[in-house]
């Protein structure tokens, strides 16, 4: 399902995303998983956010359009508050 990797993608950069925060997790030349090249560290927040943002709405939008049956209550509501929790922060001190 379309939505099972927007899933996958939402969590993955929303786990950098905390790691770079937090704990000082290094990302060189490129952004994991993409091939965006990054100019400076700086960069690398406002990416990061627009691909949580971008990945989080395409999850929402193909859960939403699932049968009622075929959801999963329990992905939508663990995966995007991780993602709140990730960008929040970072929202909030721009």
């Amino acid at each position: 399902m379309k939505s099972d990797n927007n899933r996958k993608y939402l969590l993955i950069f929303s786990a950098i995303l905390l790691g770079y925060q937090y704990f000082d997790v290094v990302i060189d030349d490129t952004i994991p998983y993409t091939q965006i090249k990054i100019s400076s560290q700086a960069n690398i927040l406002i990416i990061l956010t627009l691909l949580i943002i971008f990945f989080g709405s395409q999850f929402t939008f193909y859960w939403l359009k699932q049968k009622k049956e075929d959801r999963s209550h329990f992905e939508f509501a663990t995966s995007i508050p991780v993602g709140l929790i990730a960008i929040v922060p970072f929202a909030t001190v721009t």
